[in-house]
């Protein structure tokens, strides 16, 4: 008997010492957190989020069972609303989504499930714009367990049990947001009627390679003879583009406000006023393949005929060293 007592005081202390070791190794706050990215605007994410009378349009649970009873309180938007839902037939449970704070970037929120489990918890969600037209939505969730009770955390996975509805959720604001809200267009091509100018500055066929060479060498001269005479912004004028042998023929010029020659061995190029397709570029010159193409898509679909091609360079090197900051007029002069 003295040894089944034993084994029996030996087996307590284990599962004692067991429980111990788990109360210090699991943590007391479990965070349960997904990210996705929204190619939207901001304002259009942010009232999917805020406003608790939008969920039903991405709610993970609402898409379980469209007819589950769902019901609100308060103010929507403000401190103290909530959405809470219902839910017997399909087991989805019962829940509480309640407004803690928030604004057009941050929703804090408590998380309260009745059924089919227990789970009081607070979370956030964040909406961050990373670049134009794209939208950056946190969700998280950190659930407090004090000790010892942290020691259930071993059987029980609040990432799993959560993680995946949370994901479909992400899933679905996505799929609807973006189908109901389309990011602004990067660029807008219009008809427009080009001025006309006449420029002054060096015209020649060069490697397609070699153009921003060819502006950098050309430009300081055209600026410091010229001076005064110049009447605008820096300009290439493209007449001609082979791609077969990767060279085109273009001129680096300035408008200029009168016909005094002044620079050796350059050029007078007068360009009357014309008809014309144009788009604005913002940003680095890596965007211009994509605006080109589509005002040559523009122009072909719509039977018309193209002249030369025309870039002013409203800002850019050197004077302006963002990128981001660099703006360029482009216009297809049409015949």
């Amino acid at each position: 008997m003295n040894k089944v007592l034993q084994f029996i005081l030996i087996l307590i202390l284990v599962l004692v010492a067991f429980v111990g070791i788990l109360v210090l190794v699991e943590p007391v706050d479990v965070t349960v957190k997904r990210t996705i990215l929204i190619n939207a605007a901001k304002d259009s994410v942010s009232e999917q989020v805020i406003l608790f009378k939008n969920w039903s349009n991405w709610s993970p649970w609402h898409r379980k069972d469209t007819s589950m009873h769902v019901s609100f309180t308060g103010t929507d938007g403000q401190p103290g609303s909530s959405y809470r839902w219902t839910d017997d037939e399909f087991k989805l449970g019962e829940g509480e989504v309640k407004n803690l704070s928030g604004n057009d970037s941050e929703l804090n929120y408590n998380l309260g499930l009745t059924k089919p489990a227990s789970i009081d918890a607070n979370g956030t969600m964040t909406i961050n714009k990373v670049a134009k037209g794209v939208i950056k939505v946190t969700w998280t969730l950190t659930k407090h367990t004090p000790y010892p009770l942290n020691a259930l955390q071993l059987f029980v996975n609040v990432d799993k049990m959560i993680g995946g509805d949370f994901e479909a959720g992400l899933t679905n604001l996505k799929s609807f947001v973006e189908a109901h809200n389309p990011p602004p267009p990067l660029f807008e091509i219009v008809e427009m009627d080009y001025p006309g100018h006449m420029f002054q500055g060096f015209r020649e066929t060069i490697p397609m390679t070699g153009i921003l060479r060819y502006f950098n060498e050309k430009r300081p001269r055209m600026e410091k003879d010229l001076k005064d005479k110049i009447n605008g912004k820096l300009t290439g004028i493209f007449y001609t583009w082979d791609t077969a042998n990767k060279e085109t023929e273009m001129a680096a010029v300035y408008p200029v406000a009168d016909t005094t020659l002044l620079l050796k061995e350059a050029t007078f190029i007068i360009i009357p006023p014309a008809k014309s397709i144009m788009a604005q570029q913002k940003g680095g010159y890596s965007k211009s393949v994509m605006i080109h193409t589509a005002i040559s898509k523009y122009i072909a679909d719509k039977h018309l005929k193209q002249d030369v091609v025309i870039e002013e360079y409203i800002s850019g090197p050197p004077q302006e060293p963002d990128s981001n900051k660099w703006i360029t007029n482009i216009y297809y002069l049409l015949k």
